[in-house]
């Protein structure tokens, strides 16, 4: 009934809604070619820590190339962090490692900067699930190199849903509150409409309250504020 998501595609979906193609690929090559020289690019970032790559544009493939702004609505949406490669705990596989091996070779630089788009528990635990593997590229532009794991799955998205920001878990408690309501009335007799309120009242205070602690003692945060 439901397909796992893959998602890179997922990506791609959010970007061609926003831009089509061939406008995506017309700016990105436009802003490269407004950017600074390769020299100047070079002797400016050589010494700091977040790397940039000014790759052969030729030997890219344009359906992986992502900027941040649809990395980050992917992310905020099935709730997933896109942190540095240094805080990701599973085990990277060999053809990950082969893919940057290959680039470096047809591109004749090393690279660096790595990113990866994966659910939080994988920056925490050895586990293994859908995760992204980027470079950066220029002007807040991501190369996809690799992806593994399972795709991710479709009730993720409903699920992390209430997560985004205050004003969804608002609306998720005010309707859990209303449902809730309405079957404990149906265990009442001769209610009234001040006690469908009062009870109303009752169980939306009482939601809120649950949430706000669940979310403090765990540490939980919403997904616009990660």
């Amino acid at each position: 009934m439901f397909s796992e998501k893959e998602l890179d595609k997922e990506i791609k979906a959010v970007r061609d809604a926003r831009i089509s193609e061939e406008d995506f690929i017309a700016s990105f090559y436009e802003l490269l070619e407004s950017h600074e020289t390769k020299q100047d690019y070079i002797a400016k970032n050589i010494t700091t820590a977040k790397a940039e790559h000014a790759l052969h544009l030729g030997l890219l493939n344009p359906n992986q190339i992502f900027h941040i702004d649809d990395i980050q609505q992917i992310a905020r949406v099935f709730r997933l962090r896109f942190l540095d490669i240094k805080y990701f705990k599973a085990e990277i596989p060999t053809e990950a490692y082969q893919k940057i091996q290959d680039l470096e070779e047809q591109h004749q630089t090393k690279l660096g900067g790595f990113k990866i788009l994966a659910p939080a528990k994988l920056l925490q635990l050895e586990s293994a699930e859908d995760p992204l593997l980027f470079i950066p590229l220029q002007n807040k532009y991501y190369y996809l190199i690799h992806k593994w794991g399972k795709d991710i799955k479709p009730y993720r998205k409903w699920l992390m849903w209430p997560m985004q920001t205050y004003k969804h878990m608002l609306v998720c408690v005010l309707l859990a509150s209303i449902v809730l309501t309405l079957v404990l009335l149906l265990f009442i007799k001769n209610w009234t409409a001040q006690t469908a309120l009062l009870q109303f009242m009752y169980n939306f205070q009482a939601l809120i309250g649950l949430t706000a602690f669940y979310m403090i003692s765990f540490g939980k945060n919403f997904s616009k504020n990660n």
